[in-house]
């Protein structure tokens, strides 16, 4: 939800800075958060950061 709230309202490095934190990490082993920030990212535009978001998910072993 806050990571929502944060892509929402445009704000993709808090995004990104709020997801990197270590204790986070369990749930950005999450297909669904994973999805979000791929999302929110392209709806902001920083195509740099989807396409890391998408590395990240593979490199995790996590599926779509």
């Amino acid at each position: 939800m806050v990571l929502d709230g944060f892509l929402s309202n445009g704000r993709v490095s808090w995004a990104d800075s709020y997801f990197r934190e270590p204790e986070n990490d369990g749930f950005n082993n999450d297909l669904v958060v994973q999805n979000i920030m791929i999302k929110g990212a392209i709806a902001n535009d920083p195509f740099d950061f989807a396409k890391a978001y998408k590395k990240e998910m593979q490199h995790r072993g996590i599926t779509t």
